[in-house]
C-alpha cells in the first residue's frame, strides 16, 4: 500500500503525539480522523506540563543511564522536527538552562549526581545530533555552582549542592496553540473532538487488513491503520485489540501551577531533586511554571482504569496553589516575588503514564527508570507510550514512516 492517497488513517487522542502524527500523515496524502475526547486539541498534559526537553538529567535514580540514552535522540530533534511541523521557529518560549538542586534528602547523593552529571554531559557532547538542541551542546558543559553564588539564590541549609547542565524547557501553552492552529488549518486531517474512543476491532469481512472505532457516537471506520496514542487511557484500548506492552504500569494525576505577570522578573530555572520535590521554570520573564510534587499529586494507582477527577473543587486548587508557593519559597525565596506580581494563577495538570512504579522517595522503585517506552506494533495498529513530552515529535516521524512504507 505505498503511497498516501489510499490510506485512511485514525489517530486516537489529540495530545502532542496525536497532533503530530496527524500532520505529518496528512502532509503525506493521507487521510486522517484524529479522535479527541476533549472539546479541544491538546487539552492535558500536552498543554499542562513543564516541558522539559528531555535529556536526560532528572533521572539520576537510574545510575546505568538507561532512561538518559532512550531520551537523547528525542531531545536533541524536538526543536527541529517541532519547527518543521509549524512552520516557524519557536521564539520566546524556550528557557535557559536548568540549575540541579540537591535536596538534602535527595536519594542521590550530590557525589554520585556529579558523577552521572558528568558521564551524561558525555554522552551529549558526542551524541550526533548534539548540534541540533536549542543551543548548540557539541561543546556542553555542566559545572558544580560555588557555594556563595547558591546560598545567593536558595535556602542553602536545604541543599546538598547546585549543578548548572545545558538542559532546556520549552512553554506547553505556547507550542499548544501553535500547533493546534496547524492541525485545525490542514484540510487532510477531520478532527472529531468531545468523541470518546471505547475501544477498536479488526473488520473481518475485509480481503486486507481494516479497523474500526467504537466511539460513545458510534462505530467509525473502516481505517487502514490505527494508532492510539492516548494518554492514560491507551492500555484499555489496546486491550480491545488483545494488545499488552505493559511494564509494570501506574497513572498518576498532577496539578501544577502556570503563572503570568506583567512585568520581567528574574527568577532561575530550577529542579530539586532526586525524589518528591519540585521545580520552576522561567519561560521569558513574564510566563512561570511551578511544581511541588507532593501538593499537586491528586491520584496515583496502579490500576490503570481512569476515574472521573474532572471536577477538583476550586477549595482544592487553592490549597495546591497555597502549597507550591510556600514549599517552593522555603527552598527558593524569590518565589514570593513571584505569587505578589502574579496576574493570573491557573492550576492545571493531566494524567500521567508511565511504565513504572513506585514512589518517588524509594531509590529501588522502577519508576526511576523510564526507558520502557516507544512504539508498540500490531500488524496496522500502532500503539505509542512516548514516556515524555520531548520524545513526541520524534516518535511521531517513526510512527509516519512505518504507515507510509506499508
Amino acid at each position: 500500500m505505498a503511497g498516501g492517497s489510499r490510506q485512511r488513517v485514525a489517530v486516537l487522542g489529540a495530545g502532542i503525539m496525536g497532533c503530530c502524527t496527524a500532520l505529518l500523515l496528512a502532509r503525506r496524502g493521507v487521510q486522517v480522523v484524529l479522535f479527541e475526547s476533549e472539546q479541544a486539541l491538546l487539552p492535558g498534559a500536552s498543554r499542562w506540563n513543564e516541558g522539559k526537553i528531555h535529556l536526560g538529567y532528572l533521572y539520576s535514580g537510574d545510575r546505568g543511564l538507561h532512561t538518559a540514552r532512550g531520551l537523547l535522540t528525542g531531545g536533541l530533534l524536538f526543536r527541529p522536527l517541532l519547527e518543521e511541523l509549524l512552520g516557524a521557529g519557536l521564539p520566546d518560549v524556550t528557557t535557559s538552562p536548568d540549575l540541579y538542586l540537591v535536596h538534602n534528602e535527595s536519594i542521590v547523593s550530590a557525589a554520585d549526581t556529579a558523577g552521572y552529571f558528568a558521564a551524561l554531559t558525555d554522552l551529549v557532547r558526542e551524541h550526533p545530533l548534539a548540534g541540533h538542541y536549542p543551543g548548540d551542546l557539541r561543546r556542553a558543559v555542566t559545572t558544580r555552582v560555588p557555594r556563595a553564588e547558591l546560598d545567593g539564590m536558595v535556602d542553602g541549609a536545604r541543599f546538598q549542592a547546585g549543578f548548572a547542565t545545558p538542559e532546556k524547557s520549552v512553554c506547553t501553552r505556547g507550542v499548544a496553540g501553535l500547533l493546534a492552529a496547524a492541525v485545525q488549518a490542514e484540510p487532510g486531517i477531520l478532527c472529531r473532538t468531545g468523541t470518546e474512543v471505547l475501544g477498536a476491532s479488526r473488520d473481518g469481512n475485509a480481503r486486507r487488513e481494516l479497523f474500526r472505532v467504537a466511539t460513545a457516537d458510534g462505530v467509525q471506520g473502516p481505517f487502514t491503520a490505527v494508532v492510539n496514542a492516548l494518554w492514560a487511557g491507551r492500555p484499555a484500548v489496546d486491550r480491545s485489540m488483545s494488545v499488552d506492552n505493559l511494564y509494570k504500569p501506574s497513572i498518576r494525576y498532577r496539578l501544577s501551577l502556570f503563572v503570568d505577570t506583567e512585568h520581567d522578573l528574574s527568577l532561575p530555572c530550577a529542579v530539586i531533586c532526586t525524589g518528591p520535590f519540585g521545580d520552576i521554570k522561567n519561560y521569558n520573564g513574564r510566563r512561570f511554571y511551578l511544581s511541588w510534587y507532593p501538593g499537586g499529586l491528586v491520584y496515583a494507582s496502579d490500576d490503570t482504569a481512569v476515574p472521573d477527577l474532572s471536577c477538583i473543587a476550586a477549595a482544592d486548587r487553592q490549597r495546591i496553589a497555597d502549597e507550591t508557593f510556600a514549599r517552593l519559597g522555603d527552598h527558593i525565596p524569590a518565589v514570593a516575588a513571584l505569587r505578589g506580581q502574579a496576574t493570573s494563577i491557573a492550576v492545571e495538570g493531566g494524567w500521567v503514564f508511565a511504565n513504572g512504579r513506585g514512589s518517588l522517595s524509594d531509590p529501588a522503585a522502577s519508576v526511576h527508570r523510564r526507558d520502557k517506552v516507544g512504539i508498540h506494533q500490531s500488524g496496522g495498529w500502532f500503539s505509542v507510550d512516548t514516556g515524555k513530552y520531548s520524545l513526541a515529535p520524534w516518535l511521531a516521524r517513526e510512527v509516519a514512516g512505518r504507515i507510509l512504507g506499508r
